[in-house]
Formats: structure tokens, sequence, C-alpha cells
């Protein structure tokens, strides 16, 4: 904490000595994007307090049962499910050990009950994390929840809906006519947009100088016929929320907090806005992950939370219809399968966000698993434990 009221104090000197330049940035951002700004600088500090003081309880874990709080989520001894146990504490001092790095959380459900909840390097039950790119797969659910309610259609054309509020685009075509929403949620919507490639017209970071993302993508230039290729494209799904704000009159968050968080009981939140003002629904919403467990839950519950339908099961199934193979409705697909047969073939499908922040779900199994954790820009770990360690213990090995 002292390195962290260090930091804040030599920011806001820096702050002082800069303010007339501060008073221009604010008078040329609008306000929306002047305090998401300020809320991702804060939390960013807090990350790197974390990192600095990066000190892991490296003592022998012995499993215990997670604590049971008041928040509709089951808890339950591991070995009540027939998990082997010893598998959870070998992961577990894996971690502690370090030989899985930058782990924040590991949370694990099996038929609707958490059996372990453990939280690693300062962080607690009730800190917020920020979920990058898995906010993507929650704006899936929003766009499954429109469709219920026939507010939207995967049919819908583009094009057709966004002419009334912007008139004509750049680059006009006939293909620009043929896409669809179903396009824009599967990334194969043809533009050139492609956050894989620095060079690509359409790239987030080209995106983000603009104040109205919707029409810097909607101007782009087609480079293939819609629904052909995949091409990761972070501005596809702001077009996908901004359909849903016009169909349904609501801002993106107000439409979530009413039809989907408020059903979960999901209230302690945060979601930054565009620098329009609108919500982003392609990332940087910050859950607890207790509550990206009960998103879990309700997609490995075919939609249902509690008895109730919050999500058709209609929609369910096209989200464990991969378009491609491994990707489709915002979602990623994977297949766990051990090379000595040890275990039957496992699907999944999951949310991933940048730095390990990730909700698994596996169907088959009625599991659920989240992990958050601080490695940006590099390769996550959470295959290795879902394949060496939870997979084997909750298959009895």
């Amino acid at each position: 904490m002292l390195a962290l009221a260090w930091m804040t104090a030599f920011l806001m000197s820096v702050i002082l000595a800069l303010t007339p330049i501060m008073t221009t940035i604010i008078y040329r951002m609008n306000a929306f994007r002047f305090i998401s700004y300020c809320f991702f600088l804060l939390i960013s500090l807090q990350a790197c307090n974390v990192e600095n003081e990066r000190l892991l309880d490296k003592t022998p874990y012995v499993y215990q049962p997670p604590e049971l709080f008041a928040d509709n989520i089951n808890v339950e001894n591991a070995s009540t499910h027939a998990v082997t146990v010893s598998r959870l504490e070998d992961l577990l001092n894996a971690i502690r050990q370090e030989q899985f790095v930058g782990i924040d959380s590991v949370l694990v459900a099996i038929n609707n009950d958490l059996i372990l909840e453990e939280y690693f390097a300062g962080w607690q039950r009730n800190d917020l994390h920020d979920l990058r790119s898995a906010t993507k797969s929650i704006t899936s659910l929003l766009t499954g929840i429109a469709i219920d309610q026939q507010l939207l259609h995967l049919n819908d054309e583009v094009y057709a809906h966004f002419q009334r509020y912007y008139g004509q685009f750049d680059h006009g075509s006939n293909d620009k006519e043929r896409l669809q929403l179903k396009h824009m949620l599967n990334m194969s919507n043809g533009l050139a947009c492609n956050d894989w490639w620095d060079l690509s017209p359409g790239n987030e970071a080209k995106m983000y100088r603009h104040d109205d993302w919707v029409k810097f993508i909607l101007d782009l230039p087609m480079v293939s016929d819609p629904g052909n290729n995949f091409s990761y494209c972070t501005g596809g799904v702001q077009v996908v929320a901004r359909m849903i704000e016009n169909s349904s009159h609501m801002s993106l968050q107000n439409f979530a907090q009413e039809h989907l968080f408020s059903k979960l009981g999901i209230s302690n939140y945060q979601w930054t806005s565009t620098g329009s003002g609108r919500t982003e629904a392609s990332g940087h919403i910050y859950f607890r992950p207790r509550d990206m467990l009960k998103l879990g839950l309700l997609v490995v519950n075919n939609g249902d939370w509690q008895g109730q339908s919050v999500v058709s099961s209609q929609w369910m199934n096209q989200l464990h219809t991969p378009y491609f193979n491994f990707y489709g409705n915002f979602w990623w697909h994977q297949i766990f399968e051990p090379d000595d047969a040890s275990f039957p073939l496992t699907k999944a499908i999951y949310a991933s966000g940048n730095g390990g922040q990730q909700i698994w779900i596996m169907p088959d199994l009625q599991l659920v698993i989240v992990f958050t954790a601080n490695n940006y820009n590099m390769g996550s770990p959470s295959r290795e434990m879902i394949m060496n360690y939870i997979l084997p213990a909750v298959h009895g090995l």
C-alpha cells in the first residue's frame, strides 16, 4: 500500500505540473472518455502495485472448500462430487511455486456447486478485474436476449440498419449490402478490419482515434465476401452493440443491467465508455471473479438461472455451434483430448480477454472454470492447468 501511495503522490505532482496541458486535453475530450480514462488509470495503478508487491504464499496448499455467501452461488466440498482433491492441491501448489506465473484467481464449479475458489498475490474476492475482450462474450449474451425479444434477427442487414442514422458510407459496394448481423458475430464481416495485423485499416488502434467507432468501421472497404474468412475485428462488436441500442432504445449498459445482470444478482461492476459516450461492448468491463462464474453457470445451464430463463435455449444452441472450428458468436471453442486417452474428449467454449481473463464452460461435464491473471500480451497457461490438473481431478484421476 505504501508503494501505491507513493505512486499516487507522484502522479498528482505530474498532473499539477502539466495542468495547462491537462486542461486542453479535458476540453477536447468529452466527459465520458475522460472519466473512463481516469478509472482505467486508477485500476492500472492498483495492478502495478500488486505486480510490484507480488508476494505469493509459498507454503504448501491444503484444500479448503469455498465460503458460502448470500450471492446465490452454491458451495460444496470437491470430494462430494468425486473430484480428486490432491489434483487440485497440486494445481494450487504449482501456482504458489510460480510454475504458472501471473495467476490472480482460480474458481471451479461442477454441477452448479462452487468447489474451488482461491486468490493470489494480494487479490481478494471482491476485487474487480478488467475482463478485456472477454467482454465480447457478454455482448454475445445480450445479442441473444435482443434476438429473443425479436428486436434483432441474425439475417438483419447491417448497412440497411444504419443508413437511417448515417446516410451514405465510404467504399459502398454490393458486398456491403449483403453484410448481416451473423457475419459481425462470427468475425467474418469481410471488412478491412484485422486487429492481429498492425497495418490493417480497421485495426483497433486506429479506431480508438475516432469518436464514432461504428461509423469508422462501416466506412472501411470490403476485402472479402461476408461470411468467408475469419478476421478478428474489435470494431465489429461495437457495431453489434449499437444495433442492440438502436433497437431497444436503451444504452447497452442499461439493457445489460435490466435483462442480464439484475437477473443474476450482479451489481458490483464498472464498464468504460467510448469517446462518444457509448458503452464499450468489446472490452473493459470490470467484474468480480464470482460474477464471472455466474455468467458461466448461466451458459452451462442452457440460459437458465435459478429456475428462470434469462437467455433462450435457442441462443445457447447457437453459442455451442461454432461458425469456424474455433470461434462463433463472440465465443471461442476448444477441444481437450489427452494423448493417453486417460479421460474422454472434452468440448469447451470460453470467453477470453488479454492477460488471462477467462470463463470456460464444458457442458458435458457441467463444469465451469474461471481464471483471472496478469499475463498481458503473452500466452495464458490456462489450457495446461485445465488439461493436466482440473480435468483429471474432475474424472477422479
